[in-house]
Formats: C-alpha cells, sequence, structure tokens
C-alpha cells in the first residue's frame, strides 16, 4: 500500500480542531484504528497534513509501510526555505525513513514565479543529506518550481560543512522544468547517485553561463565519479536559449559513464539543439542498443545531421509515426539512418 504524503504545506486551522482528538493521543489507539484513519484521509491531503504537523506522534503512530511514498511541497510564500522542515522530519522518524521508496519535490502552487531568486530552493548538501537519511529510495523526482542556486541558501542547516558522500542507487531520477543555477550545480547534483536506470531530464532552465575554467572544473570532477545511467530521456523542446542545451550536454559528458548506456530519447525543436545531442550519442555510440529522436516539422528539413550524428556504427534501421515526427530505431554500427517514410534532406 502506499500513501502520497505532503509535508510543510499549510492548513486551514478549521481543519486543526477535527484532527486534534486524534493527535493529542495516538499511543492510546490501535494501530488499526490510525492505518484506516490514514486511508481515509488518504485522498484528503488538507486534513492529513493537518495530522502530520500537529503532531510528531500520530506521525510516529501510523504504521510505516503507509509512508512508501513522500510529496514535498513547498509553499510559495516560504520560498527559499520551504525544504528544510522535510529534512527535520527525516532526522526525528528514522522509523519512517526506512520504508520511503519515492520521494518527489515541487511547488504547492502551479503558478510560475517572477524570478528564480523566489524558487523554493535546494542544494548539492541538502540533497547529500536527505539521500543519506533514505537508504531505499528508489525514484527521485523534482519538478517545476524547484530550483538549484548556485550556493547553498544560509537557512539550510549544516552547509558550511562538506556534504555526506552517498552511494545511491536509483530506478529513475527525473528533472522536470527545473531551474539549475550553473552547469556546475547539475553535475554536482548527478554526482550523488552511482546509478541511475532511467534518468530524465526535460525543459532544463540554466540560469547562469559558464566559462572554460569551469569547464575545465568539470571534466577534473567528472573523472572522480561517473554516474551508469542505463536509459537517458532527453526533452529540450521548448529550451529556446542555447546556453541550456550546452549546459545540459557539458554536464551530462562530465558525469556519465558512456559504456553503460543503452538507450537514449531525445526530442528538439531547434536547430541549435542537434550539435550537443549528436555529441552525446557518438560518444556511447558502441554500446547504443536504442535510439529515438523526436522531430519537429520544421526546422529539421534543413538540418544537415549526419554532420553530428558520427556513429560509427552497421545500422540503424527505424520509421516514422502517422505524424511524422518521431523517430525511433536499433543502434548497430553506421552512420546511416534508413526511413521508410518520408524523405527528409540530412537523412539519406
Amino acid at each position: 500500500m502506499s500513501l502520497s504524503t505532503t509535508l510543510n504545506v499549510p492548513f486551514p486551522p478549521q481543519r486543526i480542531h477535527s484532527t486534534m482528538s486524534i493527535a493529542k493521543a495516538p499511543l492510546t489507539l490501535p494501530a488499526e484504528l490510525i492505518d484506516h484513519t490514514i486511508d481515509y484521509l488518504a485522498d484528503d491531503l488538507e486534513c492529513l497534513r493537518a495530522c502530520t504537523s500537529v503532531s510528531w506522534t500520530f506521525l510516529r503512530s501510523a504504521r510505516q509501510h503507509l509512508f512508501r511514498k513522500v510529496a514535498v511541497n513547498a509553499p510559495s510564500e516560504h520560498a527559499g526555505q520551504g525544504y528544510t522542515p522535510f529534512l527535520d522530519f527525516l532526522t526525528r522518524t528514522p522509523e519512517v525513513c526506512a520504508y520511503i521508496h519515492h520521494v518527489k519535490f515541487a511547488e504547492l502552487h502551479s503558478q510560475p514565479f517572477p524570478e528564480c531568486q523566489q524558487y523554493p530552493s535546494l542544494c548539492s548538501h541538502f540533497l547529500g543529506q536527505m539521500l543519506s537519511h533514505l537508504p531505499h529510495l528508489r525514484t527521485l523526482m523534482f519538478e517545476e518550481g524547484t530550483y538549484f542556486p548556485c550556493q547553498c541558501p544560509k537557512d539550510l542547516p549544516n552547509t558550511t560543512s562538506q556534504p555526506p558522500s552517498t552511494n545511491t542507487r536509483l530506478h529513475s531520477l527525473s528533472l522536470r522544468s527545473v531551474r539549475i543555477g550553473t552547469r556546475q550545480d547539475l553535475s554536482s547534483l548527478l554526482r550523488h547517485f552511482a546509478e541511475v536506470h532511467t534518468l530524465e531530464v526535460s525543459d532544463l532552465r540554466v540560469q547562469r553561463s559558464w566559462d572554460g575554467h569551469e569547464g575545465e572544473e568539470g571534466r577534473h570532477a567528472g573523472e572522480e565519479r561517473c554516474v551508469e545511467v542505463r536509459s537517458l530521456a532527453l526533452n529540450i523542446a521548448h529550451v529556446h536559449d542555447a546556453v541550456a542545451s550546452k549546459a545540459l550536454s557539458a554536464a551530462l559528458g562530465d558525469v556519465l559513464n558512456f559504456a553503460a548506456l543503452r538507450e537514449v530519447s531525445f526530442g528538439f525543436n531547434h536547430a541549435q539543439h542537434i550539435e550537443p545531442f549528436g555529441n552525446l550519442v557518438s560518444r556511447s555510440a558502441k554500446h547504443l542498443e536504442s535510439l529515438t529522436v523526436r522531430l519537429p516539422a520544421h526546422p529539421c528539413m534543413q538540418i544537415p545531421c549526419e554532420s553530428y550524428l558520427d556513429t560509427s556504427a552497421s545500422d540503424l534501421k527505424g520509421g516514422i509515426d502517422p505524424d511524422g515526427d518521431h523517430f525511433s530505431g536499433r543502434m548497430a554500427t553506421s552512420s546511416t539512418l534508413v526511413l521508410p517514410k518520408p524523405k527528409i534532406p540530412g537523412f539519406r
């Protein structure tokens, strides 16, 4: 049984009164009654948040197997410090941590922030501390409204010390419409993981460009720790600046173990996205088994893709879907794309 529990979210005062009687004396209640209460409130997140926020004892009294899935929503009015209580929650409830398999970070309200400084902030140190408390974590998701700044926010605890070393192996890591300070911040985030079966990155936003010196540092750091990713899914169709696509390509080039990569899926919408994608594919061509490319109606008609897809491979066969915007194939040993329909300049 799974339960999506949301922490650190304001709740209506009228809800507190209705749940206070449960929260005051949870130890006197049968465990079965607490289980049924949580099951009943599973679809009423506001009331469930009231229960968990009013009393830590209520949370500890609930059976831990109900807390496999946790959604951490930071309210926009507390942006920049909304995730700190979640770390405190993990520290104070180790009996619950062992059962958490799925964590999702998101901003509570879907309205976009006008400026990146208002985004709820995470950092490499916070992530390292969180992972050290979650030995059985399998899925980690960062949704729109999460921001990894260039420096750790001062309100996060123990940011002056070194982040704990983690060797986490995930089944799935997802970054969707996340804002990153620089390419180095993305590299630091990925290096927390020894192995990720499926890495999904879509519509990444990079706040600041990087120079050659920063790139050199990234290469040295990448040699120290490589992340084994088997399936890589990139979707940058809505990224309109070259900085983000180049930063993403450079960060992945720093930290990925390309010998472990078997599947790549790529979606783009601008000609400037092709070159970084081609660089990544060419580095993994000897080991790649499956390639999926989502092509736009324009400007692919003018893109000479063979100039970037130097795969040194024997055969890559696939086809266009009925909508004409999807290509999939199986990589073997050739730089030729065999397309039954339609004919696109640049693809032979």
